[in-house]
């Protein structure tokens, strides 16, 4: 490609660009107005191309959103079967062991049985929904002897089983978190604070403001220790046990 001596090349002279591609097209038979309709073709079947792309890449990333959707409702998040919720303030479970239909209601005490801090109805299951904040009068002062006490100001409210009512509001017996062998248990307590409380091998409880699940695990030996470390392996459900 040439240009007449009157037109000077560089990357500023708009003018002499004009020029040539006036100059080439014309010389190939191809008016510069035909040439600039055919441009305009191929753009608008470029942006179709484009737009054509772009809605294919929308669709697999929606298909994909929603498989992963569909994978994490198939997952077992803690609420199936007898599993009891992640969230301690909440106790969800969807069957009890050994539990009829006997059982209307089932409540929950503190450490001094006349506080009942929640109650729920029984159908095959319940959910308890346990208060976020327990009162300071309902908590109990007194710690383990001899334990290591992070914040000694630090106040606990704990229960131990759900206790489980008829129709008549009788009291028919309890309903515990524990293993098949009872040897390895589930409790609940609620900390008026963040702190540690520690003692020898026995206990290792680092509790967090609020609710916390904490755990009596028997050792190989026979002997126990309470954590708020969950133990791996141990498979922990909800047993129903009427009174004596």
């Amino acid at each position: 490609m040439t240009l007449d001596k009157n037109f000077e090349l560089n990357s500023t002279s708009r003018e002499a660009v004009i020029a040539m591609e006036t100059r080439d097209h014309l010389s190939n038979g191809v008016s510069l107005k035909d040439q600039m309709s055919r441009e305009n073709i191929n753009n608008k079947v470029r942006i179709k191309k484009y737009s054509f792309f772009l809605m294919l890449a929308a669709l697999i990333i929606s298909a994909a959103f929603v498989a992963c959707n569909k994978d994490n409702d198939n997952k077992d998040d803690g609420n199936n079967g007898n599993e009891i919720v992640d969230n301690p303030a909440i106790i969800e479970v969807k069957d009890v062991v050994n539990g009829n239909n006997e059982i209307v209601t089932v409540k929950v005490f503190g450490n001094y049985e006349e506080n009942e801090i929640a109650s729920a109805k029984y159908n095959n299951g319940f959910k308890l929904n346990l208060p976020t904040i327990v009162p300071n009068h309902l908590m109990s002062e007194n710690m383990a002897e001899d334990a290591t006490i992070s914040d000694m100001e630090a106040r606990l409210e704990y229960f131990l089983n759900i206790v489980a009512y008829n129709a008549n509001d009788e009291f028919i017996g309890s309903i515990d978190c524990r293993d098949d062998s009872n040897k390895n248990k589930c409790y609940y307590a609620y900390a008026d604070r963040d702190f540690t409380l520690k003692r020898g091998d026995l206990l290792d409880y680092s509790f967090k403001k609020g609710w916390n699940k904490w755990y009596r695990v028997e050792r190989e030996d026979g002997s126990y220790f309470q954590t708020t470390q969950k133990p791996s392996g141990i498979d922990f459900k909800w047993y129903y046990s009427p009174k004596n």
